[in-house]
């Protein structure tokens, strides 16, 4: 009982903070600032990209997201914070994860991935590794910095994104179908090693999009790949949004090694 003024003082200057003119005292305030100091935490890493951002400022509207990535962005998101960082750098990750996580943790969501058109004949060694770093390694990265607070809370969320290619396979593309294959192959394997502490991880597979690299696609040969879709249209990017928060609730609690596909019938 002790220690309760400390408690009261903190939150008084949290909610000083962040709503500021306020006061404190009337009830509907206070029943809102504490609903804002319980929200769980949610990190959407590659969360400038075209999906990232989307689904970053989609779950903003229920989590408290942080969103991570190397580029600086031209305008800060106004949806969520965004902190850049190199999630291949181990120190800083530890040091951001010192200064940013707690108990609040609750879901990782990683968006980053990259892909260089080439047949394998002509593909550098460069290209293949970067699109296994991008979109593999970084799910390694993410795993082994925010598993072991999940473990601590006792819940949480891991939700990658693959894609269509890692089943179908792509001409120029085999790096990236390795890669997202991979993905796939590694959510199956960790949900079965963090189920123990109720920790579910999933992947969702897009077909072809809206947006994201779909945007980088020449005209002549989008129109091959939209008439190659059995509903003849890309995707809306909207469901991918909708389909991640689905995973990320309670409700999706015996959802878990599971690779969606959101694809258009392919």
């Amino acid at each position: 009982m002790g220690s309760a003024p400390k408690v009261l003082n903190s939150v008084v200057a949290q909610f000083d903070t962040l709503t500021p003119g306020l006061k404190l005292f009337n009830l509907d305030n206070v029943v809102a600032k504490a609903l804002i100091l319980n929200k769980k935490l949610v990190i959407v890493a590659g969360a400038l990209g075209g999906l990232g951002s989307q689904i970053a400022a989609h779950l903003s509207r229920q989590y408290e997201v942080i969103g991570l990535g190397r580029s600086t962005p031209l305008q800060t998101p106004e949806k969520y914070r965004y902190i850049s960082l190199n999630l291949f750098d181990v120190e800083e990750m530890r040091e951001f994860c010192e200064r940013e996580v707690d108990s609040s943790l609750y879901g990782v969501v990683n968006c980053i991935g990259s892909v260089a058109n080439n047949p394998i004949w002509k593909m550098t060694r460069s290209e293949w590794d970067d699109a296994l770093n991008n979109n593999v390694t970084s799910c390694f990265s993410l795993l082994s910095t925010f598993a072991p607070q999940m473990r601590a809370n006792g819940v949480g969320r891991f939700l990658f994104l693959s894609s269509v290619v890692a089943r179908r396979g792509s001409f120029g593309a085999s790096h990236y179908a390795a890669a997202k294959g991979a993905i796939e192959s590694l959510t199956k394997s960790v949900a079965i090693e963090l189920t123990p502490k109720n920790i579910t991880v999933n992947a969702i597979a897009p077909g072809y999009m809206d947006a994201g690299i779909i945007r980088s696609v020449p005209t002549d040969i989008l129109s091959g790949v939209i008439e190659g879709i059995p509903q003849k249209r890309l995707g809306p990017s909207t469901e991918i949004c909708f389909l991640a928060e689905y995973l990320l609730s309670e409700n999706a609690s015996y959802i878990t090694g599971e690779t969606l596909g959101i694809n258009g019938g392919l």
